[in-house]
């Protein structure tokens, strides 16, 4: 069914003036520009998409689940330039 629709308006757009295509284009531009900003924030992280915040709890979760006995990245690769 939406791709008879589509078909449709293509065709409705064909019959359209350059002028009034254009129009129609700057119209739909903006309407989707709307529709990109509420998506952009319905899709924010509940506090304020501070990434850098995120971030510093990652790290602090996985600091908290270090395990010492176990070899580090940073130490192996310390190891390996000496």
């Amino acid at each position: 069914m939406a791709e008879n629709t589509l078909d449709q308006v293509e065709r409705l757009v064909d019959q359209l003036s350059p002028h009034e295509q254009a129009r129609l284009l700057a119209s739909l531009a903006l309407r989707m520009a709307q529709v990109a900003e509420r998506r952009s924030r319905e899709t924010a992280s509940p506090d304020g998409g501070d990434a850098w915040a995120e971030l510093f709890r990652v790290g602090d979760t996985l600091a908290d689940e270090d395990k010492p006995e176990l070899e580090t990245l940073t130490s192996a690769v310390t190891a390996m330039r000496r």
